[in-house]
């Protein structure tokens, strides 16, 4: 990758130039960072995959694998809301991927938000008509069977429904 100018810099990153092409970061130091934050959300440090993951996001914005993985940690964590803006620039980064919406169905289903739930999962669904998204269209439905079963402390908007059954 050809790193601009120092004049152009903030350009070249404000169109997705990668931050670790102007440290001089290659490939191989990358994958590097990865593989140690991917062991850390595999092992359950959570707060140190979060922590490798956010230098990744840093030094790559624009690449899924990375918001992924800081979505995850953050969830793992608790932190719902930050794994569901994580989770949002996945469906940005990759608008045809359905997973990043059922994660986020199951992040908004632990904070008891049942209708967006609802929402996201019937936006993965219609993003499942291939056979290449069997696996994930299985986890929609099922989850979608959940977020349908009333649950106790679960948050509505009445304002999105007319009351009439669906």
């Amino acid at each position: 990758m050809v790193v601009p100018e120092l004049g152009d810099l903030g350009a070249y990153i404000a169109q997705g130039g990668p931050l670790s092409a102007v440290l001089g970061m290659d490939e191989e130091s990358m994958e590097a960072l990865y593989t140690v934050a991917r062991h850390a959300l595999v092992q359950g440090a959570h707060a140190e995959a979060a922590l490798a993951f956010s230098r990744l996001c840093m030094l790559d914005a624009m690449e899924p694998r990375y918001r992924w993985g800081l979505a995850l940690s953050f969830r793992e964590m608790g932190r719902h809301a930050d794994a569901l803006v994580h989770l949002g620039l996945c469906c940005q980064l990759e608008p045809d991927r359905p997973e990043a919406l059922i994660e986020m169905a199951r992040s908004l289903l632990t904070v008891g938000d049942l209708e967006t739930a609802r929402e996201a999962l019937a936006v993965a669904l219609s993003l499942c008509a291939s056979t290449a998204h069997d696996a994930a269209r299985d986890r929609a439905k099922a989850l979608l069977a959940l977020a349908s079963q009333p649950q106790p402390g679960a948050t509505s908007h009445p304002s999105t429904s007319s009351g009439d059954a669906e």
